[in-house]
């Protein structure tokens, strides 16, 4: 779904071009490129959210708490794609200087970016549902008592024997054998 998404938001220009070469009326074509946004983003919204939901191998909680890390993770999602396309589009001399590898290199850049924008976004959903799962405490107006724990002393560790096998150290006043 994510890389619907990414089609229809990133190629869904030249989607509506071919379409309306291909015998589509000029106002269905506008309409297409026009519904192309909403629906490109709501696809992103729900491969993400499916993604928050169904990935993790835990009990998940509520709905809305999954929300904040979607929408982060969405909006992210859209600024790195629309940074990456900004980029290949004003950049003239990377496709010379890469050629047909480039749409190699900009689809792998764009798979990193997205992992980028999908962790950022679990880790807020995890950091929210942390901060709402602990229970605030308030200071209390009475005294803490204060607990001592005494510990008895430590008895002395003898020196440990050579280990089997360790080559004994020369004694002091060994000299070179002539």
């Amino acid at each position: 779904m994510l890389v619907g998404a990414f089609v229809l938001l990133a190629a869904g220009g030249a989607l509506a071009d071919a379409v309306r070469s291909n015998g589509w009326t000029s106002t269905a074509a506008t309409a297409f490129s026009i519904a192309r946004w909403p629906a490109g983003i709501l696809l992103a919204v729900a491969a993400i959210t499916l993604i928050f939901k169904v990935a993790p191998n835990r009990r998940q909680p509520k709905f809305s708490w999954l929300v904040g890390g979607t929408v982060v993770a969405t909006v992210l999602w859209l600024v790195f794609t629309a940074l990456l396309a900004l980029y290949f589009t004003l950049d003239k001399q990377l496709g010379q200087t890469y050629g047909p590898l480039l749409g190699i290199i900009g689809l792998l850049l764009w798979a990193y970016l997205t992992s980028i924008a999908l962790y950022l976004g679990l880790a807020f959903a995890a950091q929210l549902e942390s901060l709402r799962a602990s229970v605030p405490t308030t200071p209390s107006t009475e005294a803490q008592p204060e607990v001592t724990v005494t510990l008895p002393e430590a008895e002395p560790v003898p020196a440990a024997a050579p280990a089997i096998g360790a080559i004994p150290a020369p004694p002091d006043d060994a000299s070179p054998a002539t």
